[in-house]
């Protein structure tokens, strides 16, 4: 709500609406007294010019004037909100402030004056005075009243400027910078021409990354929490990374929970069906053309085993241990169709060691004494997905797939 030019005078209801709005404005919770909130209702009410520095009366003002409006404030909170009752009533409906006529020229009128020297009212000197006593645009907080309110006439000149010659606004700008800095001099022009030109284009360049691909990073640069941070601190007037939060997030989704392995074996194991979950939700997220519901997918998987893992305890001394890794590739992906199974995908390289998913690391050799305790475990995961198959929701999309593994790396 703008009272200006409306009332000539304001009600403490009136009061508590502007301040509302401002505190809005300014991201500010409008039950404190605050120095800016102050001056801005000072400006709308025409007590108060928008000079770039204010004189001790002003500063006077200032400071009394969020007493009095805090005050009244205060008193309708004290009420709890409870506007209906006929004591806020008539409280609400109390004169608080007399409107004036504003101590000095608004600015859209300067404005509009100094484009206009046939309709100004201000000769040089004067118009040289109001011009220095009027703060930038930069110094402004952005958002604020006094903003948007100088913005208002240049915003609505660029939008008919626009209309007339048929284009967006936007793209209207974009022009209007590449042109004012492409046969600039100065430093950072030809970097400002080039932004303009990609907005008049409307070829603007993608500045962030995805969570997956941040992880991504974090993983590879074996970056802790702390460097992530300051990396993207860093970072942030050029590229925008997700936060550490939504990362961590991700890095939960993507990594299956974990299963519980014999009491005698030393190693990490993950569920197997939660393992081709994960790794599915990602591979149909990132091969949009396989927009289909129903798949048939082969996969081999198997244990291998490496030997002379060194392993140094507390002493200094050097234990030399096996380890056994079990893993999944997948080979190929069928689409179901019309019951018949069309080949959509097939793995170009699946011996390659980026093929493999792994599923478990277990100490030890790989002999029948260690595999015979958990090889089981997974057979029995095995049996159980072959049976059910999987189900697999991409946004609102739900796939359903087959499974057919075939162990034939052991």
């Amino acid at each position: 709500m703008d009272f200006e030019g409306e009332k000539e005078c304001w009600t403490n209801f009136d009061l508590l609406d502007a301040v509302k709005r401002i505190s809005a404005q300014n991201a500010l919770p409008y039950s404190k007294g605050h120095k800016i909130v102050a001056e801005e209702l000072l400006y709308e009410l025409g007590e108060l010019s928008i000079d770039c520095s204010q004189s001790d009366e002003d500063r006077s003002l200032v400071s009394n004037f969020r007493k009095t409006y805090f005050y009244v404030i205060q008193k309708f909170k004290s009420y709890r909100n409870n506007f209906e009752s006929p004591l806020v009533q008539d409280f609400g409906k109390q004169i608080f402030w007399e409107v004036k006529k504003r101590r000095s020229i608004d600015n859209s009128e300067v404005i509009m004056s100094s484009q206009d020297s046939n309709t100004s009212k201000i000769d040089g000197n004067e118009k040289m005075k109001v011009n220095r006593s009027m703060k930038s645009l930069q110094e402004l907080k952005l958002g604020s009243t006094q903003m948007r309110k100088r913005l208002k006439p240049i915003i609505e000149d660029v939008k008919q400027h626009a209309s007339v010659n048929d284009i967006e606004v936007t793209r209207l700008l974009g022009l209007l910078i590449h042109t004012i800095n492409y046969s600039a001099t100065g430093e950072g022009s030809k970097a400002k021409a080039a932004i303009g030109l990609s907005l008049f284009e409307d070829n603007i360049p993608e500045s962030e990354i995805t969570t997956v691909e941040a992880l991504s990073l974090m993983t590879n640069y074996k970056f802790g929490k702390r460097q992530y941070i300051n990396l993207r601190l860093d970072l942030k007037p050029y590229l925008l990374l997700p936060t550490y939060k939504n990362v961590k997030l991700c890095k939960d989704m993507l990594i299956p929970k974990l299963d519980i392995l014999p009491e005698s074996l030393v190693g990490v194991k993950y569920l197997y069906k939660k393992a081709l979950l994960n790794h599915f939700s990602q591979f149909f997220q990132i091969h949009p053309e396989l927009n289909s519901t129903h798949y048939k997918v082969v996969i081999k998987d198997g244990c291998d085993s490496s030997g002379r893992h060194p392993v140094y305890n507390q002493q200094g001394t050097v234990n030399i241990h096996n380890i056994i890794s079990y893993m999944f590739v997948v080979l190929d992906i069928y689409e179901i169709k019309h019951e018949q199974n069309i080949l959509v995908y097939s793995e170009p390289l699946p011996n390659s060691p980026d093929a493999s998913r792994p599923i478990a690391l277990v100490m030890g050799k790989e002999n029948y004494e260690t595999l015979s305790e958990w090889i089981p475990i997974i057979q029995s995961e095995i049996s159980d997905i072959q049976e059910d198959g999987l189900c697999i929701k991409i946004d609102s999309r739900v796939v359903n797939l087959e499974i057919e593994i075939k162990s034939s790396m052991t």
